[in-house]
């Protein structure tokens, strides 16, 4: 049989139809190749849905999509490579969703994860505080120096001495252990990295708020457009029981209690997906399914990496599918470290591991799932130590001195969902001074329809630049870095812009503010002041849409 390139596509939340998400992906593959240069990387053509029989089970079968890359040599076109593409489907898993007093408990449990965090001692949290510390651009050397002090901190010994576990403590527990000429550079360092620890969480903050204000800025112009209309509707007809404002109010928080179920309605499919994957407690419905979906990916890598005639594997995930498939590869990774199998087996899957190439994270959560629910308080400082040496390393043998996948993450500031990933270590090599010890690609993108949240999350496939990355990776095992910066967006909004519309946004919160504590009544004021809101959104949405455009050469 024909040797070919496995491309395994792992869609995201919601309930979208099975292969309908791998077809949208090889539509955008296919509008690339066109675009590309048909005497370099080629196009794609001869596209057919087939069937094959399972690696490990002959009794089982699966359907995948084949192509085949052309390439123009002189003026005739011939086949290069073929190409298979398999889906990690896992929307068929069917799970409850959430009631709508569950979602409020969850983000009420989220608010106050993120407040602990926010105001613990250096002690607690150790993942996060780590995670942080690794995405800092300092030698490998001092990293590993201060690493190896904040784990003698943690340790019981440390518990002992610095009980608290404040700053300060640590400070003095650096001026023990370190030597004469280290101890002043690791002490800017802790500072440093205290700095950053902060400016982490105060940019997780505003990043809160930025999504929270759209949304109840909506509600808000919902309740302002029904109480006036009410208001005149009404006009001067008295009630026995409550008076005209007080029945206009009451309107006006009915048509906005409805349009809050209405999203819920929409939405409850998506939220109730993200939770089952945050949910980490091994007794609960919603960890067997969040089980349930990382076997089905791996069951699916696994045969797809044991097929013989596969030589090279990329694996992409949207959204939430960015997590399962990262998932399931290093679950399979970890199994080759296991003490009890025999070198043949493990040798055997070393080989399909080291198949992997590329990995593209794309929209992902995984960076705001590490940090808002797997962020160990470290209380107990023997179960941290196994959980934090375990599961979301990027170990041997598919990292090493021989190199490894290439994690690619495209993000947008404007896609709620996403963002950086600096969760992901690897794990060093030996001896060397200098660790790129983060194992992710970050390239902020500018997908089609930002900055709408939705139409951001699910218009990565539709930016040209992200594809270019996508393509040239799945044609030529390749990435450079000229196509990667050109695929990396940089806002060119100017300093008095944003001041404009900061204070434009501010204004009307405040006019509106004055209206909600009752020294605003008139009618038509409230409805100027709805206007302001709306203006403001507008012009934010037009500045950032011009910003995008001109990103992307329309402009």
């Amino acid at each position: 049989m024909t040797k070919h390139t496995s491309i395994i596509f792992c869609h995201g939340i919601g309930s979208p139809r099975q292969y309908l998400s791998a077809a949208n992906f090889i539509d955008a593959l296919d509008e690339q190749g066109n675009r590309e240069d048909p005497s370099e990387l080629g196009y794609i053509r001869e596209i057919s849905g087939k069937i094959e029989v399972s690696s490990r089970d002959n009794e089982s079968f699966r359907n995948y999509i084949e192509f085949t890359r052309f390439q123009n040599i002189g003026k005739r076109p011939r086949s290069i490579k073929q190409y298979r593409v398999h889906e990690a489907y896992w929307a068929g898993d069917q799970h409850k969703n959430s009631s709508l007093f569950g979602v409020l408990i969850w983000v009420l449990k989220i608010v106050l994860a993120f407040t602990l965090t926010f105001a613990s001692r250096w002690r607690k949290y150790p993942t996060q505080k780590r995670r942080i510390l690794n995405k800092m651009k300092i030698s490998g050397d001092l990293r590993r120096k201060i690493e190896k002090i904040y784990s003698e901190f943690d340790n019981g010994v440390g518990r002992k001495s610095f009980p608290n576990g404040s700053f300060r403590e640590f400070q003095d527990h650096i001026s023990e252990k370190s030597s004469v000429q280290d101890r002043l550079e690791l002490k800017k360092l802790a500072a440093a990295w205290r700095k950053e620890v902060l400016k982490s969480n105060i940019s997780a903050l505003l990043k809160t708020v930025m999504v929270s204000v759209p949304i109840l800025a909506f509600l808000f112009f919902i309740y302002i457009f029904f109480f006036f209309v009410s208001s005149k509707i009404v006009g001067g007809a008295e009630f026995e029981f409550v008076s005209t404002v007080e029945a206009s109010h009451f309107a006006a928080l009915i048509a906005t209690l409805l349009a809050t179920l209405m999203g819920w309605f929409i939405s409850k499919r998506l939220i109730s997906d993200v939770m089952a994957w945050t949910t980490m407690h091994e007794s609960h419905e919603s960890f067997l399914t969040r089980e349930r979906r990382v076997n089905l990916a791996k069951d699916l890598l696994q045969d797809v990496l044991a097929d013989p005639n596969c030589v090279r594997c990329v694996l992409v995930g949207h959204s939430l599918g960015s997590a399962i498939i990262l998932d399931a590869f290093l679950r399979l990774n970890s199994y080759c470290r296991a003490t009890n199998i025999l070198e043949s087996r493990r040798d055997k899957s070393i080989r399909e591991v080291r198949k992997v190439s590329h990995i593209f994270t794309i929209g992902s959560p995984i960076q705001k799932i590490e940090s808002l629910f797997y962020a160990d308080s470290g209380e107990h400082h023997r179960y941290h130590r196994v959980r934090y040496s375990n599961p979301y390393l990027l170990d041997r043998p598919a990292w090493g001195e021989h190199g490894g996948p290439r994690i690619v993450n495209l993000w947008s500031r404007y896609d709620p969902v996403s963002s950086e990933i600096n969760s992901l270590l690897q794990v060093g090599v030996p001896n060397s001074v200098e660790d790129d010890i983060i194992g992710v690609k970050n390239i902020e993108v500018a997908p089609v329809g930002a900055p709408l949240p939705l139409s951001t999350h699910s218009g990565y496939f539709k930016d040209p630049s992200s594809m270019a990355v996508i393509y040239q990776a799945i044609a030529s095992g390749k990435l450079s870095e000229a196509r990667m910066q050109r695929a990396e967006f940089k806002s060119s909004i100017s300093r008095w812009e944003k001041s404009i519309l900061a204070a434009l946004f501010v204004l009307s919160l405040a006019f509106a503010g004055l209206w909600m504590s009752g020294s605003i009544i008139d009618g038509w004021l409230a409805v100027t002041i709805t206007f302001m809101v709306l203006i403001s959104l507008c012009a934010t949405f037009a500045t950032v849409r011009r910003d995008y455009r001109r990103h992307r050469g329309d402009a």
